[in-house]
């Protein structure tokens, strides 16, 4: 993984790209890769549908709205040539401390949910400082390019960093994750021990596995807080 860093803007600071750890790069595990490859275009078929649900607070007070939206596109690579794909749409509008905030999401998606390109934009109109994030995935030439950059008032800071197409084997974007949520929730089952890859609030690669039952839902599957990120730090 390489990365770089741009910064600009009325108080733009000189940044180095940040120092590599010496950990070795997580990895998905068997379960997970099996359980990608084993879907079937005509299940997510008849998972393909639009949802609005009603974002509350802690004491029930309404926040917003989520909508969701998955259905079948067409996708031009950088060659031009087009195919089929899975194409999901979700964005939000709502109140944070009585502060405007949001966000939207456009993915583009293979049939066995790997990321061809994704577009996910969030914001807080701070009354002093609004602050906007952008993403961006791109694969390209059998790598992962991700583009990141926040908007603090006046100043931007950009950075792009490269994944090899090896190590995102078993990746969950975005907005893999809302159609992989929807593929649990019809089977009404999680896959036992599947350790997928997603993106933690830094932008690097970390482990996500998925428990049954969001607190007090049921057998709905959830995420692991843990192991599940792609918003902007």
């Amino acid at each position: 993984m390489s990365s770089k860093l741009q910064s600009t803007g009325h108080r733009a600071k000189d940044h180095q790209p940040p120092a590599q750890g010496s950990l070795a790069a997580p990895e998905a595990n068997a379960e997970a890769i099996h359980f990608l490859s084993n879907l079937q275009q005509e299940e997510l078929q008849m998972l393909m549908f639009s949802e609005t649900l009603a974002m509350v607070s802690d004491t029930g007070e309404p926040e917003g709205e989520l909508t969701i939206e998955v259905q079948r596109g067409k996708y031009k690579d950088e060659l031009g040539m087009m195919s089929s794909c899975v194409l999901v749409h979700a964005f939000s509008r709502g109140f944070m401390d009585r502060m405007l905030c949001g966000n939207s999401l456009l993915g583009y998606l293979s049939w066995k949910l790997h990321i061809m390109e994704q577009h996910s934009q969030e914001f807080i109109k701070f009354h002093i400082l609004p602050m906007e994030h952008k993403m961006s995935l791109v694969k390209q030439d059998d790598q992962l390019t991700m583009t990141r950059s926040v908007k603090e008032g006046e100043e931007m800071k950009t950075e792009v960093t490269f994944f090899p197409g090896s190590s995102t084997v078993g990746f969950i974007s975005q907005a893999a994750n809302l159609v992989l949520l929807r593929v649990m929730a019809w089977r009404q089952t999680v896959p036992n021990n599947a350790r997928f890859l997603a993106l933690d609030t830094e932008g690097k690669l970390c482990y996500s596995t998925y428990v049954r039952g969001f607190p007090g839902s049921g057998s709905w599957p959830g995420e692991n807080p843990k192991g599940w990120g792609g918003g902007l730090g």
